[in-house]
């Protein structure tokens, strides 16, 4: 190979593991009900983005309707660790039971 192909072949790799997706699945209890919780999440959604985390899905569990999964794309583990850090207290409002907190981080 010449040196051109073999730097085209460290720029792709490259490519790739810069490109991965992260991305986490946050599944807690609240003490509300969905509706309510909702609402707040949906008020949070400016703060999380500027943090780096993109909302790609939010339910319930069919079996437990106090049981939520939230999937989302995060720029690194630190930002979401760092946003729950400081935006704690917004989300407690919001009937997130953050004891209850589980996360799973998910790559590509």
């Amino acid at each position: 190979k010449t040196a051109y192909e073999i730097s085209l072949g460290l720029v792709g790799s490259e490519m790739c593991i810069r490109d991965r997706a992260l991305s986490a699945l946050i599944k807690f209890k609240i003490s509300n009900d969905f509706n309510e919780w909702e609402q707040h999440f949906y008020a949070a959604q400016p703060m999380a983005r500027q943090a780096g985390i993109i909302e790609l899905f939010h339910g319930i569990a069919d079996d437990d309707p106090q049981t939520c999964f939230v999937l989302c794309h995060v720029s690194s583990k630190n930002a979401m660790d760092k946003f729950f850090e400081e935006a704690g207290e917004e989300v407690a409002k919001s009937g997130h039971i953050l004891e209850s907190t589980e996360v799973t981080m998910l790559t590509n």
